[in-house]
């Protein structure tokens, strides 16, 4: 990493790669208890930064598999973590079912950081579970493409 590699992690195995970096976020869905929040295996909807090479290619919203996955909030005036999608409203359901799905509102899904020179992306919520929702392939080559540009 300090030399200008470049770590993906996608869905729980985010949350701890974000801890391990010590980098400026909080887990705000971790710990609360499944009678307030739970949300298995449906579809939300992502409003999405279009600007960022991450999301090179995507519109402004994008539609995501989460399944009780990781989502943040950053913690701080860091500039070296940037929110490339969030969670833009209260009511983020596209298809499924979600049991407090306004404890997201606000909160970030996907994480571009800098760490040392390289880079670490943190995708929360399954981009790339069962080839569904098709679209988030994007999101993951840019990340590929990424890790090798200098």
């Amino acid at each position: 990493m300090n030399e200008g590699g470049t770590v993906i992690y996608i869905g729980d195995s985010s949350w701890p790669a974000a801890e391990q970096f010590g980098l400026p976020l909080a887990n705000p869905v971790a710990g609360v208890p499944t009678d307030k929040f739970y949300v298995p295996g449906s579809i939300l909807r992502v409003a999405v930064d279009d600007t960022a090479p991450l999301a090179h290619g995507l519109g402004k919203q994008a539609d995501v598999f989460f399944n009780t996955d990781p989502t943040f909030t950053i913690t701080g005036g860091n500039t070296t973590v940037h929110a490339v999608a969030w969670y833009a409203d209260a009511t983020p359901l596209r298809s499924g079912w979600a049991w407090g799905q306004g404890a997201l509102d606000k909160t970030v899904a996907i994480v571009s950081a800098k760490v040392g020179q390289g880079n670490v992306f943190l995708f929360g919520p399954e981009i790339l579970f069962r080839s569904q929702p098709h679209g988030n392939y994007k999101l993951f080559f840019n990340a590929l493409y990424l890790s090798a540009a200098r």
